[in-house]
């Protein structure tokens, strides 16, 4: 029936009609999907941060750095006896600390995270040391600079520093005869006071477990003293990462965590070369990497610290090899990180 025959066609004509709207709409939610995805990524990159991020897998020619004289010194050092690797670790883990301690000094707002790298490696070959860490499991620069909540390893780029940022240098330099490693947090002018308190919190935890140290101590004792400080000032200590021995391996065990509980792990003895670490962060512990597959970002978006030493294991303490901090309770740098 031609009524029946035409309703049946106005419907199918309809559900045709309804059909095509429903599939713009369904292209229209996913294409917001995708942008709220995407804005959601950028945001989660950039978590309590706008700085901008570097591209990836740069590679140690990209920063001017032959990896070929860092490959021959780790060689020499890889056969020299433990008495000369420690000897020399005593000459050049202050060489190293004062690289960092100039850079620190005289970072500014409107500086690129390149520039600090820059000056760091700079500042390295300037005294005859190779930049350690370019080649280091593929990383490719002599030395990483992070903001704020980057924790560890970001590459250098051409972010910019803002007055307020904390910024995390790590590097390392070696001769023909040892290595040397220095991590260090400094601020850019004034920091606001959740940053002072957790710089404060984390000076203090290494000066503690540097204070452990001595023939018969623990790791656990380490971790324990570190954990111990930061947690009582409200912040978190990261898990991922640990401090290490050294010796003719720029990274070798003992591994050393930034938390454990006194006396349990590995004893201490005497020669021992230890890099101790404090890594700590406002908020929860936890870290993600990012694509870049190096920088290490807090997972909340919370801004971290970095502090490390040297130190050389004794009988009855330990001689520190290192020189951003004099002392267990010394001097050293004030609040914000400088001198």
């Amino acid at each position: 029936m031609p009524t029946t025959r035409s309703t049946t066609r106005g419907t199918a004509c309809r559900t045709r009609s309804g059909n095509q709207r429903m599939t713009q709409l369904i292209a229209i939610a996913a294409a917001v999907a995708v942008l709220v995805v995407v804005a959601f990524g950028c945001n989660r990159r950039r978590a309590g941060d706008e700085h901008s991020v570097p591209p990836l897998n740069p590679s140690a020619t990209d920063f001017g750095i032959s990896i070929e004289p860092i490959r021959r010194c780790a060689a020499q050092v890889a056969a020299r006896d433990d008495d000369v690797i420690r000897a020399e670790s005593r000459r050049i883990a202050p060489v190293v600390s004062e690289a960092l301690r100039q850079v620190g000094r005289g970072l500014r707002p409107g500086m690129t995270t390149r520039a600090v790298h820059d000056e760091v490696v700079t500042l390295l070959r300037r005294a005859g040391l190779e930049p350690a860490m370019a080649g280091y499991n593929g990383y490719p620069a002599g030395a990483a600079v992070s903001i704020n909540d980057e924790i560890l390893h970001a590459i250098p780029s051409d972010r910019q520093l803002r007055t307020g940022d904390l910024v995390t240098i790590e590097t390392g330099g070696v001769s023909e005869r040892a290595y040397a490693s220095q991590g260090w947090t400094f601020a850019v002018g004034e920091v606001d006071e959740e940053r002072h308190k957790l710089l404060v919190a984390a000076r203090r935890a290494l000066e503690r477990a540097i204070g452990v140290v001595r023939r018969g101590a623990r790791i656990g004792d380490l971790g324990a003293a570190i954990q111990e400080e930061i947690e009582s000032a409200g912040f978190a200590v990261v898990r991922d990462y640990v401090g290490y021995g050294m010796g003719r391996e720029r990274i070798q065990p003992p591994q050393l965590p930034c938390y454990g509980r006194a006396g349990t792990g590995r004893r201490l003895v005497p020669g021992q070369v230890l890099h101790i670490h404090v890594i700590a962060k406002a908020g929860g512990w936890q870290v993600s990497l990012e694509d870049d597959e190096w920088t290490t970002r807090s997972a909340d978006g919370r801004p971290g610290v970095l502090l490390t030493a040297m130190v050389l294991v004794e009988e009855d303490g330990a001689v520190l090899l290192s020189r951003l901090i004099d002392r267990p309770g010394g001097a050293g740098e004030d609040r914000q990180g400088r001198e």
